[in-house]
């Protein structure tokens, strides 16, 4: 296939608005595929993939290119398109590890994890459904994807698509006897494991998928307490919700005094804080050129204001898990032991860091802390 000029410029616009101006590889795409709508199927496919793996493999085809200029770059990829990692090609170069990142990658973890967590974030991720118990089971669901034809296999309680699939096309789906969530993210919500009829608070609950599997676990009894900052977040949990028949769950926007009237109310506290997402690069390869001593502090800053005021909303006697989709201990054990030093009334009962290497999850870190 022929590489056009309008491709190049295509291609391009899409790799600087990630790098330069720290836009989603989604958004970007969206946004630069629909300026052209000369564009076809088969031309839009080619563009995003082309732009999806040079963001991944930024500095391998620039190495290899022999050339920092994003069009020569281009123009080298679409000759090779397939990553052939030299013999002498460094680390950091074959995994396209920005320096900045590579850094914090050095300061904060042996070089053994951290470069075979790389090497796991360098493929595409597993694509994990959890089954809404309300609705239906395991086995349930997996006999009506396979008459759908949807090929899947189970791992633990949640099943993982060997493709991908379109959810807003797909019956089962609609019917909400399933959503799409990483296996980390699910093993949070048990991870806390709330009982049925009990109070819950999920303090940043963005768009609910872990406030959704609390309520399977809790029997669809009690009540959820999803709150966030942004509104738009927590209407799309509304519409999720209805769609899976959970009908515990309550959203608040968080804003004035909201979470001094919460004080001591909750049995259960999640704080599934804002992190840097190093976790996920495997999803989300443009965050490594996030990934600044800047961007983490400002993360650390925002987690401990987060620990510090919202743990007050926990009963005592009541438990919380903190939890972040970070593989940097300065983002999870680090904020951990920084606030138990400043609040004796809690005490850590066990936490728990997933990998991609190991786990084959995203990059997912949790802690159960009980409120003396």
């Amino acid at each position: 296939m022929k590489l056009h000029a309008n491709y190049i410029d295509g291609i391009r616009s899409i790799i600087s608005k990630v790098i330069d101006e720290q836009v989603s590889a989604d958004f970007a795409v969206k946004l630069v595929l629909k300026s052209n709508p000369k564009w076809g199927g088969r031309d839009r496919r080619s563009i995003a993939k082309a732009a999806y793996d040079i963001i991944r493999n930024l500095r391998h085809y620039s190495s290899n290119a022999k050339s920092e200029n994003l069009k020569e770059i281009i123009e080298y990829y679409w000759e090779h398109q397939e990553v052939v990692l030299r013999s002498d090609e460094p680390f950091e170069e074959a995994y396209s590890i920005p320096d900045d990142f590579l850094k914090i990658l050095n300061e904060e973890l042996d070089l053994d994890i951290w470069q075979k967590e790389m090497v796991a974030c360098h493929g595409e991720a597993p694509i994990y459904i959890r089954v809404n118990t309300e609705k239906t089971n395991l086995a349930k669901l997996s006999s009506q994807l396979k008459k759908l034809e949807i090929e899947h296999r189970v791992v633990a309680d949640a099943l993982i698509l060997e493709k991908r699939i379109q959810a807003k096309d797909n019956p089962l789906y609609v019917q909400g006897l399933f959503e799409f969530q990483d296996l980390g993210s699910q093993m949070i919500g048990s991870f806390l494991n709330p009982s049925p009829n009990s109070l819950v608070i999920d303090a940043c609950a963005g768009a609910g998928g872990k406030s959704l599997h609390l309520s399977n676990i809790m029997k669809n009894t009690g009540n959820i307490i999803a709150l966030d900052v942004e509104e738009a977040k927590l209407n799309n949990i509304k519409l999720r919700a209805k769609r899976n028949g959970a009908t515990n769950i309550i959203v608040k926007t968080i804003k004035g005094g909201l979470i001094k009237d919460m004080e001591a109310m909750a049995d259960y506290l999640l704080l599934d804080v804002p992190c840097t997402g190093s976790g996920t690069i495997r999803r989300q390869p443009e965050i490594k050129y996030r990934m600044t001593k800047a961007y983490l502090a400002d993360k650390t800053k925002t987690q401990r204001e987060i620990l510090d005021r919202y743990s007050m909303m926990l009963k005592p006697g009541g438990t919380m898990v903190y939890s972040t989709c970070s593989i940097l201990p300065s983002e999870n054990r680090g904020q951990v032991d920084y606030f138990l030093a400043n609040h004796a009334d809690f005490e850590l009962i066990e936490d728990r860091q997933l990998y991609a290497h190991i786990d084959n999850t995203d990059g997912f870190y949790m802690a159960k802390l009980k409120r003396k």
